[in-house]
């Protein structure tokens, strides 16, 4: 059997500097220590001095000191004058009270200074760009927030993971796609900022969003209303129409791929990379919603990927971007996939097999022809779906006019607690927080939906009048005809 090509080997475009690493290991230290690293963390929990900096994994000040000054993230002199300010007497002094100091004036994260007490420090700075704190991590890769060392511009920095650069084909394609998207400048796409090798291990630099990710925003405060979901589709198709009259097809679409920032505007994220990563992990949570599926050099996520992409991912174009956007409609208005299912098998067979789910029978204040556009959007076969995202974003426009004609109900949020549909007609409310003076700061970041109680509020109102009105005259309308068939029997008798 003949050996695996190395990365190395190839003399053009897969070529890579290093060999990859086995795993990310020296990328993902342990940030719960970042938390004791902060000033009065210690104090705060009950700790004495002495048992928060046993709690360090690494107490070399000398080493502390050589590293910031190593990777140039405290200049030699500054960090000098703090250490004979903190330690008057020239001895060595402990890592904790010098690390503390550094955080509170500004010049080092919780996150760098972990990171350098437990020895990993290759994930300080990768190409121009210093790691200042990490946003997430998955199979997919890890992703940081990092600052541009010349610019300051603060960025989203991903690094795929090692599988990737083991694939020459995939380097050879993530630079391809990379080199493609770095060429998008819309208001609806995350822009692609940057791209390089770092180690072995290839990374994207990204704009940083600053909010959250549709599938956040449900799972902490409930499914959005239905003016709010179609917003959200509306500038999620926008972004995609533009992808896909450049050719290139997303392909995994999902609410996690979809940012929503500070202003409410809604950003797709991952563009150009579903065609790239290839990994080999499948998450072992059955039923989870993060569930994977590879195939050949396609990764997509099972509860919103398309039967045909499924079936065959060669057969993906836009039309499967457009099934996996119905999906997520689904899902910003139920808080759960169209088609459920307690094993893997059986959520991707239910996308082929199973019918589409009505909308109407989750909510009432879902129209008509929102449901009949949702049925569109989910159709077995790509022939009879919208052929383009210009048709998806014009049948949503027309159901933003229309009504459903029934009576709002509480939605369920996650958690088993009833909370009314929400119902600002913008979802700049949802993504802009409102601080509560009696909130203590951890709090108010998680606090999605916001709503100003005015002309809302009288239209509750006056449809409460309504009801009530037109509720007594079915009651007096019952009565009189009860009386009267009562008198009609007696008389006949």
């Amino acid at each position: 059997m003949p050996r695996p090509e190395s990365p190395r080997s190839d003399p053009i475009e897969g070529v890579l500097k290093e060999p990859p690493p086995s795993d990310l290991s020296e990328y993902t230290w342990d940030d719960s220590e970042t938390a004791r690293l902060e000033p009065g963390s210690g104090e705060a929990r009950g700790e004495s001095a002495s048992v928060a900096r046993e709690r360090l994994i690494g107490d070399d000040i000398g080493r502390f000191i050589d590293t910031l000054i190593q990777n140039r993230l405290v200049a030699e002199p500054e960090i000098r004058a703090l250490s004979a300010r903190l330690f008057p007497d020239g001895e060595n002094g402990r890592v904790q009270p010098l690390a503390t100091e550094l955080i509170r004036l500004g010049k080092l994260t919780p996150y760098q200074a972990a990171a350098i007490c437990q020895g990993k420090t290759k994930g300080l700075v990768i190409g121009g760009y210093i790691v200042l704190d990490k946003i997430g991590s998955g199979g997919m890769g890890l992703v940081l927030r990092a600052r541009h060392r010349q610019s300051e511009r603060i960025v989203a920095l991903k690094l795929l993971p090692p599988s990737v650069s083991r694939d020459r084909a995939a380097v050879i394609r993530f630079r391809r796609e990379a080199a493609a998207v770095a060429r998008f400048r819309h208001p609806n796409i995350v822009s692609a900022i940057d791209s390089g090798e770092t180690h072995g291990l290839l990374y994207l630099v990204m704009e940083f969003v600053d909010g959250w990710d549709l599938a956040r925003t449900v799972k902490e405060k409930g499914p959005l209303s239905a003016a709010q979901t179609i917003d959200c589709i509306i500038q999620a198709a926008r972004g995609l129409q533009e992808a896909h009259d450049h050719g290139i097809v997303h392909r995994d679409i999902k609410p996690a791929n979809l940012l929503l920032d500070s202003s409410g505007t809604v950003k797709v994220l991952d563009l150009g990379l579903a065609r790239v990563n290839q990994t080999q992990e499948m998450l072992a949570a059955a039923g989870s919603e993060a569930d994977l599926t590879v195939s050949g050099s396609i990764v997509g996520t099972v509860d919103y990927m398309s039967p045909e992409q499924a079936y065959d991912p060669r057969m993906a174009d836009g039309r499967s971007d457009i099934y996996s956007l119905g999906c997520t409609l689904h899902y910003l208005l139920t808080g759960r996939s169209p088609f459920g299912g307690q094993t893997f098998m059986e959520r991707l067979l239910g996308h082929r097999e199973r019918p589409i789910p009505s909308l109407l029978t989750s909510r009432r204040d879902v129209s008509e022809a929102l449901d009949a556009t949702f049925q569109h959007l989910l159709a077995k076969s790509p022939q009879d779906r919208p052929q383009t995202m210009a048709a998806v974003i014009s049948e949503l426009q027309e159901c933003r006019g229309s009504r459903g004609g029934k009576a709002s109900r509480p939605v369920m949020a996650f958690g088993g607690r009833p909370e009314k549909a929400p119902e600002p007609e913008s979802i700049y409310e949802v993504a802009r927080p409102q601080r509560d003076k009696n909130q203590p700061p951890s709090e108010v970041l998680s606090t999605v939906f916001v709503r100003h109680r005015s002309a809302s509020s009288n239209r509750l109102a006056k449809r409460r009048k309504t009801l009530a009105r037109d509720r007594w005259r079915l009651v007096a309308a019952v009565v009189i005809v009860v009386t009267g068939l009562m008198v009609a029997w007696r008389f006949l008798r």
